[in-house]
């Protein structure tokens, strides 16, 4: 997909509808893909967008900008349904649209380095429910919100700790629980979709930790001993399946988001097909320590020795190497032969 003048930012699907991306960018624009056909639909001017979020049915989007501005955009009408300032810390913010709750949530901070949060009615933006200070700290709070149990996720970057909180739409709105803390900060981070969870263990979350050298998954669990299924923690959640097309969604169609069962019995990706990603530590290659460097004659003689032992141990390597390598491709040219043959064979019996 090309179409951008500069560094893309933000590439996000759209919730209900088929093959429908945005991506915004550097460039000021906010883009709409149909990548089934890989064309452009719509394109608009704007500040630079940071964090992009929809509400329920994928009709309106909240982003938050370089400007430190919240936004609620309707891309098909090309209208702003509201504007108001966001919060005024210089790395920006980002902005979570609770669905279930009809509620936005904002996270960045202030001009004193104060990590906050505010809460907002999408339907009465000028003033936020509530507002408070988290903490004081440097990096961006990534906000993860699960749907099915109301809890929310704050991850901060360059920070290894994820506090969680219940989410309730009345009193105080936001309740803390607990928090999760590693020693290795995260660089980013990312939710697994509730369905490939394993329900059978009462995994209620599951975020993906990107860390320097690797990608670690952090689960949430409930502590349960029944081995049943436990209905009230899993209600059905959205399903992967779209509920539209990408054009009757250009066209002006709307339709609910498709639920899913958490019953490992109705749920695919329960089943003994699915498997999870086995993690494989790859052996890293070996620095080339070289040795130091000599000026004496007597020394420099000794050092071409050390080289030409090392030369022919090499040699004898790739020696081995190589025989094991045609090894291999002659093994392989038999079994491909023998695997023809049991085809023709099978070819024969069918006819």
């Amino acid at each position: 997909l090309e179409g951008h003048q500069k560094r893309v930012g933000v590439v996000k699907f759209h919730p209900v509808a088929e093959n429908v991306l945005l991506t915004a960018s550097a460039d000021k624009t906010i883009k709409f893909w149909d990548i089934k056909k890989g064309k452009e639909m719509l394109s608009f001017d704007t500040a630079i967008p940071q964090s992009v979020s929809w509400d329920k049915q994928g009709k309106v989007m909240a982003f938050s900008s370089k400007d430190k501005k919240l936004r609620l955009f309707d891309p098909r009408a090309n209208k702003t349904v509201h504007e108001r300032a966001g919060h005024t810390g210089a790395k920006g913010f980002r902005v979570t649209w609770m669905n279930k709750l009809n509620k936005i949530f904002t996270v960045g901070s202030n001009k004193l380095a104060e990590r906050h949060y505010m809460f907002f009615d999408p339907r009465k933006m000028d003033e936020p429910l509530l507002e408070d200070t988290i903490d004081v700290g440097a990096g961006i709070i990534m906000p993860f919100y699960d749907e099915d149990t109301s809890i929310l996720y704050l991850a901060g970057k360059g920070d290894g700790n994820i506090r969680f909180y219940e989410v309730d739409d009345k009193g105080d709105l936001l309740h803390h629980i607990s928090a999760f803390k590693s020693s290795n900060p995260q660089k980013g981070m990312c939710m697994v979709p509730k369905y490939a969870l394993d329900s059978s263990k009462c995994e209620v979350t599951r975020l993906m930790k990107l860390e320097r050298n690797s990608v670690t998954p952090i689960r949430f669990r409930v502590p349960r001993k029944s081995t049943s299924f436990q209905k009230d923690i899993f209600p059905d959640t959205y399903s992967y399946e779209p509920a539209l097309d990408a054009a009757a969604w250009f066209k002006g169609t709307d339709a609910e988001r498709k639920t899913i069962s958490m019953n490992p019995k109705d749920n695919p990706y329960s089943s003994s097909d699915f498997k999870e990603t086995e993690f494989v530590e790859v052996e890293k290659q070996k620095e080339t320590v070289l040795p130091n460097k000599v000026s004496s004659p007597k020394d420099l003689q000794a050092q071409n020795e050390q080289f030409r032992e090392r030369i022919k141990k090499l040699e004898k390597e790739n020696f081995q190497l190589t025989q094991k390598i045609k090894e291999l491709e002659s093994e392989k040219e038999e079994e491909t032969k023998e695997e023809e043959n049991v085809d023709e064979d099978l070819d024969d019996s069918l006819m």
